[in-house]
């Protein structure tokens, strides 16, 4: 093989392995975690980084939100979850 087919070669053997980890699935068998997918077993309130809380109106509430929707404690007007 000349060398300049071997390093033709050489790259896209590099391409094909590049793609195949791309597409491979993540620990759970989902997404990568670098995609911004939440863990499996994970449900409810709180699992995407929020407090935790669900509000009266039966929503997530969020950090923002917090004192002014559940009051403070937030267990006064809200449910715990996660």
């Amino acid at each position: 093989m000349k060398p300049v087919q071997a390093a033709v070669a050489a790259v896209f053997l590099l391409a094909a392995v590049m793609a195949a980890g791309a597409a491979a699935p993540g620990p759970f068998g989902g997404p990568s975690a670098s995609s911004g997918a939440v863990a499996i077993g994970c449900k409810g309130c709180g699992c995407r980084g929020g407090p935790g809380y669900r509000g009266p109106n039966g929503k997530c509430v969020g950090w923002d939100q917090l004192t002014r929707v559940c009051g403070n404690p937030p267990t006064t007007r809200c449910t715990k979850e996660n």
